[in-house]
């Protein structure tokens, strides 16, 4: 419910700050007095649309701020996660107006949930289920028909399947978008796939297997082109360091035969001996691998083409796809595995199409047993609706439900049906507020008074299901007297049962009837006027209600008749 509310420096009030009582509260005044700045501020309060204009004269800034205490609403609860805000049991909105500095004209707004800022849209969402106006200037709930499925599901008690029905529809766009993103993929894949697959035959025919087969074969191609001086120089090698006289092995062993004479005489030469073996093994190792590699080496070249057209193609596939050989095998295990993953995709797009058949079947069959409910309860709504509305004064008024099919750009087609996220139709709630006259859309065909008729009726009929839990009410005793006056009252204090409802009236069985009364003044005071809103008092009351009854001239009747309406048992 509403708690309070602070109103700064916006049009004509000052500073403002009143406690909202539980229940009914009328709001009355003279024409003029400031009572729709009132409803503009409850309405910013509400994601409603900010003005500079609405900016006091003389100042730069306004403020509007509400306090309220939240029932237990887990999908509320959720949306206010999701902005940053934390689990309250309180929930202060906040508005602020500025005007722009220099020569920038309009003002720079702000919004804020418990002190987090959040965009005018997502306050809109918040406040959707928390605060509903009903009044000439607002776009209230019934003004827009987006809204009107809406009232038929809850008046009806078809959330649970409204629910399904929307989760159904979601899985199956998820799926559709999927779909489209494979088939997508599957079309630019075709020439890609034959491209990729020429490349993999290439590779896999080169039989690549040893990323070092291209140095490997460059060194065998320099042997036999060069097998003859090759082996020359490995047995002169040999020669030197081995096999002929004098040869350094020959030497080294002499050497090492005079330093055992030394170390007979001095053990400091040990570690100059273990060096001089270790010089000879190694000479001795070097002569005999010299001479194996000159008994190895072939003087037959007939394989030498073979070796050298190997290593052209080799050299072909690295410079095609521009990398080491090592690098082309790992490309080509890429492509297979690219390959692969287009079969995978195929069978990805099987099953995505089977899903959303499965899926799709379920949908229908949820969309067509919520639409059958939606049709059957229809007439019963509208009959409730226009008993309550002849009650409020509007006795001849006629309502039916137009039900639209979906377009098919709202949903997902599904054998030839378009599903959306609401089930197959549109609503449009139509009147006709007297006999003779069409049916038409309500948002264009009744007025500011009996849009307001019209959403009590609803909220008379739906009390107990609504979500919103604070009504305001405008212009909803237009053209209303007499006994019409009185049943008008009975509905408001009825709905106020289960909802707090603020009503701006000028009937004095309204406002006899309210459990608060709040009373808006102007007042002047040098050259500057300012909108003045008290809560009154009983005493003030009488007066209130007596001024509503006899107008300027108060009589001991009057007041008399305002006491009797201020004494009217509940209903």
């Amino acid at each position: 419910m509403l708690e309070s509310i602070l109103i700064q420096n916006f049009a004509l009030i000052d500073t403002l700050r009143i406690r909202i009582a539980a229940g009914l509260t009328v709001i009355t005044g003279e024409t003029g007095a400031g009572k729709s700045t009132f409803l503009k501020a409850l309405s910013l309060i509400g994601g409603g649309r900010a003005h500079a204009s609405l900016i006091r004269t003389g100042t730069n800034e306004a403020k509007v701020e509400a306090n309220f205490t939240l029932k237990q609403d887990e999908a509320l609860k959720s949306l206010l996660r999701s902005l940053g805000v934390k689990d309250s049991k309180k929930l202060t909105v906040t508005r602020t107006l500025k005007r722009r500095s220099g020569k920038t004209s309009g003002s720079k707004n702000s919004s804020q949930i418990n002190g987090v800022n959040v965009s005018v849209t997502d306050l809109q969402r918040v406040m959707s289920s928390i605060l509903e106006i009903s009044g000439q200037d607002d776009a209230h709930h019934l003004k827009q028909a987006s809204t009107h499925l809406n009232l038929i599901d809850q008046a009806a008690s078809l959330g649970d399947s409204r629910q399904l029905l929307e989760s159904s529809y979601q899985q199956l766009v998820q799926i559709d978008e999927e779909l489209s993103l494979s088939f997508e993929r599957q079309q630019s894949q075709a020439d890609r796939e034959d491209f990729l697959s020429f490349q993999l035959n290439e590779l896999k025919e080169a039989h690549l297997e040893d990323p070092l087969e291209d140095e490997h074969l460059e060194q065998k191609i320099i042997q036999l082109r060069n097998a003859a001086r090759l082996r020359e120089d490995a047995y002169s090698i040999d020669r030197l360091l081995y096999g002929q006289q004098g040869s350094a092995v020959e030497q080294l062993n002499s050497a090492l035969s005079a330093l055992e004479r030394l170390l007979e005489v001095d053990s400091t030469l040990k570690a100059s001996y273990d060096d001089l073996q270790t010089a000879l093994a190694i000479t001795e190792d070097i002569a005999r691998n010299a001479s194996s590699y000159a008994r190895g080496l072939s003087d037959d070249t007939s394989g030498l083409s073979d070796l050298e057209d190997r290593l052209d193609l080799l050299k072909t596939l690295k410079k095609k796809h521009r990398g080491s050989l090592a690098e082309v095998i790992a490309r080509r295990d890429e492509i297979a595995r690219e390959l692969l993953s287009f079969e995978s995709l195929d069978e990805r797009i099987r099953v995505l199409s089977e899903q959303r058949r499965v899926i799709g079947q379920s949908l229908l069959s949820q969309a067509k047993a919520l639409s059958e409910a939606r049709r059957r309860f229809a007439p019963t709504l509208c009959r409730s609706i226009e008993r309550e509305l002849s009650d409020l004064g509007m006795p001849k008024a006629k309502l039916e439900v137009e039900f639209i099919a979906q377009q098919a750009n709202q949903g997902c087609e599904i054998d030839e049906v378009i599903v959306g996220p609401r089930g197959l139709e549109r609503a449009n709630l139509l009147i006709s507020a007297n006999p003779g006259e069409p049916l038409l859309p309500v948002q264009s065909a009744a007025s500011g008074g009996e849009i307001s008729r019209i959403t009590l009726a609803i909220k008379r009929v739906i009390a107990d299901l609504d979500p919103v839990s604070v009504y305001i009410f405008d212009e909803v005793d237009s053209g209303v007297g007499g006994p019409t006056a009185e049943a008008l009252g009975l509905k408001l204090k009825h709905v106020s049962r289960s909802r707090q409802v603020l009503c701006i009236t000028h009937l004095p069985q309204v406002a006899g009837i309210g459990d608060q009364h709040l009373f808006v003044s102007k007042q002047v005071k040098g050259d500057r006027t300012r909108s003045m809103i008290k809560t009154l008092s009983m005493d003030q009351r009488i007066e209130e209600v007596s001024r509503m009854l006899g107008g300027k001239r108060i009589t001991d009747r009057t007041r008399a008749n305002a006491e009797e309406l201020l004494g009217l048992t509940n209903p």
